[in-house]
């Protein structure tokens, strides 16, 4: 349980170090994004957790082009966000985290 509450969240104390996924996998992410337009750009990093380290929690953050329309209210990330996570072949698993409101986090 411990573990699974560790990996609900990302927040701006949390600690990220390198990922340790492949060049290949970078790749194929990276092709996989070209898919998506709206992507400005994307983080892949690893969270630092306590518990089950073996098993890498992968953060992935990403900087998305706004409409005009859109900026008006609050944009709407779901759709991305679920389209990624049903075309996602290789992170086991992975949080999905758009930075567009949280910019301070870019620094992290």
């Amino acid at each position: 349980m411990k573990a699974q509450q560790e990996r609900s969240t990302v927040r701006e104390k949390d600690k990220f170090e390198s990922h340790t996924v492949s060049d290949i996998e970078v790749n194929k992410l990276c092709q996989q994004f070209s898919h998506h337009s709206d992507i400005i750009t994307a983080y892949l990093v690893q969270k630092n957790i306590q518990f089950f380290p073996g098993k890498p929690f992968y953060v992935l953050a990403l900087k998305r082009k706004v409409s005009f329309l859109e900026g008006i209210q609050e944009p709407d990330h779901s759709k991305l966000v679920n389209s990624l996570l049903e075309e996602n072949e290789f992170l086991g698993n992975v949080f999905i985290f758009i930075l567009n409101n949280h910019l301070n986090m870019e620094k992290n």
